[in-house]
């Protein structure tokens, strides 16, 4: 893993913890280069060999503390892989008891279920969110699950407008109109997850919602957003702005 904060690679220790949704727990090698990180060795020969991961499979770490990590594990399909909870009986070579998300029933809710799960989290998002692929909603729900955001949120799956230079980003309407046009907000800043700050300007467009135009393409370069990024954005202060961004 590159570009890991500095004040968490200093206090990793040479022995890391991973942990699965499954329960198990893992512990493997870690060896540090600045900012960083290589897992290595028998124990992560042994969880790569568990989990059957080839090439073309996705995996998310989440920093806990005290050198542990949270994994997701996603096929090739970039759907969530679930493996069986420890304990269970694992047959050798079977791959019928890992079940892909496919085969579970987020594959078969509807479009409303699937607002209705981002709209629990109080995430919102654009109104056009249904016309994305089957992959894109799978893949958002999985955002939204593992970073579970605390405060009043939205989230943007990145397009074209919204990453070429001089790009603009539209902020989904009953976000806008909550927290940004009741007060009249027209500079913010976005933070990302190193403390980083970018200011960029609101406008309110005609009918409601409005957008990021100024400063809002330094952001996306900065950053390096591609068409498809997975973008989280959390209101972290109300007063004077400040919008943390996740990207997954």
């Amino acid at each position: 893993m590159q570009g890991i904060p500095e004040v968490f690679v200093n206090e990793l220790s040479t022995l890391a913890t991973l942990t699965v949704p499954n329960g198990r727990v893992w512990n493997v090698e870690l060896m540090k280069d600045g900012r960083n990180i290589w897992f290595r060795g028998g124990g992560w020969c042994e969880f790569v060999e568990y989990h059957s991961i080839s090439n073309g499979y996705f995996l998310l770490f989440r920093y806990l503390k005290n050198s542990t990590f949270h994994v997701l594990i996603f096929g090739k399909s970039a759907c969530e892989i679930r493996y069986p909870h420890c304990g269970a009986k694992r047959k050798n070579d079977n791959q019928d008891e890992i079940e892909d998300e496919d085969s579970d029933s987020t594959g078969d809710e509807s479009e409303h279920e699937l607002l209705a799960i981002l709209e629990e989290m109080g995430i919102s998002v654009k109104r056009n969110f249904q016309f994305i692929t089957a992959e894109e909603k799978k893949r958002a729900i999985a955002a939204a699950r593992l970073f579970r955001p605390k405060n009043p949120s939205f989230m943007v799956i990145m397009q074209p407008r919204e990453v070429y230079v001089g790009g603009s980003m539209y902020v989904p309407f009953e976000f806008a109109k909550e927290y940004l046009i009741s007060r009249d907000a027209k500079l913010i800043k976005l933070q990302d997850r190193d403390g980083r700050e970018w200011p960029v300007n609101f406008r309110k467009a005609v009918g409601g919602g409005g957008d990021f135009n100024g400063g809002w393409a330094k952001f996306s370069k900065d950053k390096n957003l591609k068409e498809g990024d997975i973008c989280m954005f959390e209101l972290i202060r109300k007063k004077n702005i400040v919008l943390k961004v996740s990207v997954f």
